[in-house]
């Protein structure tokens, strides 16, 4: 009687080793989850953003296009900004596949740990279901009130278990929902940090539009007047008019030095915005290293189930030594300890794959976070760089007016 009682408590030990080794891998598998969807997320909104800032620039490739069939003006520059529009539309719609891919990758890795995660509950249901199938033990060298007391103990026993499977269902809830709003609070953080700064990028962008499209019409206005002022030189044959002529010219040379000047301030405080725009960007790094260190972090919890995982190893070994030393001459109980055994090592490898395929979705998380990283500073120096460009053309422009100006006094 003490031998059936030994082995029902060591075999009670196990199951609930079993059932908590199996519902920390099913917490673990949930935070993997939430945090591949919270990139899934990220992911598809950076991918809408993108899409619009590719159609805006595809609308303004258009608008230069159609501009670019009006007959050429005087003095008129070649014109570089749809070759930049070019480039920046190629690089959009580059990133864009690329974040298509990625996120792709990342909907893939979501099924492989929603099925991981299925397989996980029915382990636990068979385990639950071994606890609760009675064990076949010879009633009949055993008192019947014996096993009426046995049977009572069991019942007793069932359902303090169930008690502790509520209690524990209960804390994992809790752990689930407070892990769900310490992750809500980040996903906010960045998103408000992510979505300024691409509205930042924006209003840089609609300022540079509003400044170039400014430019064309001033430039234009200017052309009509230089042919008015011509035709009116020409046709003034009295030396008073000749000066009237000459006073509105410098007065008008005046006015382009103002606007130069305007330009100029514009052009500051649009470098003003870029560096905000850059700053923004370093604030965006810095999550991202908060990030990759708490991915190094989940590499060391891995690490750490390796341990717990040896460490149940040892102790499975442990007790089946002492079952073997208990029960060295009942076939039974060797043939029933050989099953568990067997199901043992198969949870086992189950287990090993499992942590194999975290291992590699830890990996694929940490190169999905340095290209996106890479993508974002790419995208900031290439609007960096088409400001300066539009600044410089505009200089150039004003410098060649100027001159032609001079040239004509």
């Amino acid at each position: 009687m003490e031998q059936t009682m030994d082995l029902a408590a060591i075999s009670m030990e196990i199951l609930r080793e079993d059932n908590a080794a199996l519902e920390k891998k099913m917490e673990e598998m949930v935070v993997q989850k939430e945090a591949m969807l919270k990139k899934q997320e990220d992911l598809e909104r950076k991918s809408k953003l993108l899409s619009d800032h590719n159609q805006l620039l595809q609308k303004l490739v258009q608008d230069a296009q159609n501009k670019e069939q009006v007959p050429p003006k005087v003095n008129a520059a070649p014109s570089k900004e749809l070759v930049q529009l070019k480039k920046q539309a190629s690089t959009l719609d580059k990133e864009k596949a690329a974040i298509k891919a990625e996120n792709d990758q990342l909907r893939q890795d979501k099924d492989l740990l929603e099925k991981d995660v299925v397989n996980l509950r029915h382990d636990l249901e068979r385990v639950y279901r071994r606890f609760k199938e009675p064990k076949a033990t010879p009633l009949s060298s055993v008192p019947a009130a014996d096993t009426d007391m046995e049977l009572d103990r069991l019942l007793d026993n069932q359902s303090a278990w169930e008690k502790q499977q509520l209690v524990v269902q209960d804390l994992i809830q809790q752990c689930t929902s407070k892990m769900q709003d310490q992750h809500a609070s980040k996903r906010r953080r960045l998103n408000e940090s992510l979505m300024v700064q691409e509205k930042m990028l924006q209003d840089a962008i609609q300022h540079f539009q509003d400044e170039l499209h400014d430019r064309q019409e001033f430039d234009r206005f200017e052309v009509q007047v230089q042919l008015e002022e011509t035709q009116a030189a020409a046709a003034m044959a009295d030396s008073t008019l000749q000066q009237q002529a000459e006073y509105s010219l410098q007065k008008r040379c005046d006015q382009l030095a103002s606007d130069h000047q305007q330009a100029h301030a514009r052009a500051e405080e649009l470098q003003e915005a870029l560096d905000a725009a850059s700053s923004n960007v370093e604030k965006l790094r810095l999550e991202k290293d908060q990030l990759a260190q708490l991915l190094d972090q989940r590499t060391t919890d891995v690490h750490e189930l390796h341990v717990q995982l040896e460490q149940l190893q040892e102790r499975l070994a442990a007790k089946e030594q002492y079952l073997v030393a208990q029960k060295e001459d009942t076939l039974s109980v060797l043939k029933h300890k050989a099953e568990d055994r067997q199901q043992w090592e198969a949870c086992e490898a189950k287990l090993q794959q499992q942590i194999q395929v975290l291992e590699a979705t830890v990996s694929q998380i940490q190169h999905a976070t340095q290209a996106s990283e890479n993508m974002l500073v790419v995208a900031a120096k290439t609007a960096r760089e088409t400001a300066e460009a539009a600044h410089e053309e505009t200089l150039a422009l004003l410098q060649m007016e100027i001159d032609a100006r001079d040239d004509q006094l």
